[in-house]
C-alpha cells in the first residue's frame, strides 16, 4: 500500500482548482525559493504537507517510563495507544498535556519550517493575500493518537512572540490526517478521523477552516469512507487502531493472523466483564494443562493450536477494552489452585 503522503498527492491531482507546486512550471527565483506543497482554490491558499516522523513516539514514550511503575499503569499485551493507558491515572490530564508539551517540541520545528515555507511562496508567488494551511499527515506513529497530536498542535497555533504577535501567522488553520487510527461516531460506527484546527488569531482562518472543511469531505471520497461530520469533543472522543492496515495473511505470524480474524468478527464484544473472564478462565484451564509436564489428561497438538488462537481471541478482547491484564490474575490464581488441590502441580 503507498504512503498517506504518497495517497494524498494523488488525491490533490484529482481535485479542480488544485496544483502540486513541484508539476506547475516556475521562473527561476520560484524555482530557487523555498516552496509550498499545494495551492488551491485559484491560489488563495497555501498549502505545506508534513508527515510525522518516529522521533515523535520517542518523546511521548519518554513521558510514559516516567510512570510505569506506577500501580494504575495497566499490565498489557502488544501495544496501547496513550490514551488507553492513561484510563485510569486520576492525574491523566497533567500527564497528557506533559506529552503535548514534549510534542509541542517536536511539532515546533515542522511547524516552524512550514510557517516560514509558505511565507517565502507569498513572496516568490506574488500571493501576499493568501492564507496559509499545514497539512499534518500520521501514518507512521500508531501510539501518537489524533486527541494528542490535536492538543499540541493547538498549543502551537496558539503560541506568541515577545512583543505579543502570533508564533506563526501565516497558518490559519491545519488539517490533522491519520491512517492508523478509527474514532467511534454517535451513531455507533467506527470512521477515519480527519481534524480541522483553526488558528482564530490570525487572518483568514475562517475561510481556510470553511476551505479544510470541504475538503475532508472530498478525502473522505476520495478514500471510499463515508463522511461524517461530528463536533465531538476531541478529549472524550473514543479512538482506537485501525486494524485492517496488515500484510497479507500468508505473511504474518500466527497470533498476527488470529488478531486480524478476530477484528473482523470480534465474538466476545457482547460478554460482559465477567462473562469474558469466565470465558478466558476456561481456555486457560485448558492450555496450561498442555504445557504442565505429569501424566494428567493433556490436550492434543490440533487442540492445543485451536487453544492458542481462542486465547489470542481472549487477549485481543482484553485489549480492545483497555482492561489491565492484572484484572485476571486473580482468575489465573483459581486455575493454579485447582492444579494443586487435583496435585497436576505440587507445591513447594
Amino acid at each position: 500500500m503507498s504512503s498517506l503522503e504518497e495517497r494524498f498527492i494523488s488525491f490533490v491531482r484529482s481535485l479542480i482548482n488544485a496544483e502540486v507546486v513541484d508539476e506547475i512550471e516556475m521562473n527561476s527565483v520560484q524555482k530557487a525559493a523555498k516552496k509550498p506543497d499545494f495551492f488551491f482554490y485559484d491560489r488563495q491558499f497555501i498549502a505545506e504537507m508534513k508527515s510525522l516522523k518516529q522521533d515523535m513516539r520517542t518523546k511521548a514514550d519518554n513521558v510514559m517510563n516516567k510512570h510505569i511503575d506506577r500501580p494504575e499503569y495497566p499490565l498489557f499485551f502488544g501495544e496501547w495507544g496513550i490514551d488507553k493507558v492513561l484510563r485510569s491515572f486520576p492525574d491523566r490530564d497533567q500527564i497528557r498535556n506533559e506529552i503535548g508539551n514534549q510534542l509541542t517540541s517536536g511539532l515546533e520545528s515542522v511547524v516552524k519550517k512550514a510557517n516560514r515555507q509558505i511565507r517565502k511562496a507569498k513572496n516568490s508567488f506574488g500571493l501576499g493575500k493568501s492564507h496559509g494551511i499545514l497539512i499534518v499527515l500520521n501514518d507512521t506513529v500508531e501510539v501518537l493518537s489524533p486527541e494528542v497530536l490535536a492538543f499540541g498542535l493547538n498549543q502551537l497555533m496558539l503560541k506568541k512572540k515577545a512583543n505579543g504577535d502570533q508564533r506563526f501567522s501565516e497558518i490559519s488553520a491545519v488539517l490533522l490526517l491519520t491512517d492508523l487510527h478509527v474514532i467511534r461516531a454517535p451513531s455507533g460506527s467506527e470512521a477515519i478521523p480527519s481534524i480541522t484546527i483553526t488558528n482564530v488569531y490570525v487572518d483568514g482562518h475562517e475561510e481556510a477552516t470553511q476551505y479544510l472543511q470541504w475538503l475532508q469531505r472530498k478525502w473522505a471520497s476520495f478514500s471510499g469512507t463515508p463522511f461524517i461530520q461530528s463536533d465531538i469533543d476531541i478529549r472524550s472522543a473514543q479512538f482506537g487502531k485501525r486494524k485492517e492496515r496488515k500484510p497479507q495473511p500468508e505473511l504474518l505470524p500466527n497470533h498476527e493472523i488470529w488478531i486480524r480474524e478476530y477484528s473482523r468478527t470480534p465474538y466476545l464484544e457482547k460478554l460482559t466483564k465477567d462473562q469474558l473472564f469466565l470465558h478466558g478462565k476456561q481456555v486457560w484451564s485448558e492450555a496450561i494443562r498442555g504445557f504442565l509436564k505429569g501424566d494428567h489428561e493433556k490436550p492434543d497438538t490440533e487442540r492445543m493450536h485451536k487453544l492458542m488462537e481462542i486465547g489470542t481471541h481472549f487477549q485481543e478482547e482484553i485489549n480492545r477494552r483497555g482492561i489491565d491484564f492484572r484484572d485476571f490474575q486473580p482468575v489465573i490464581d483459581e486455575v493454579l489452585t485447582e492444579f494443586r488441590r487435583l496435585c497436576i502441580i505440587v507445591s513447594d
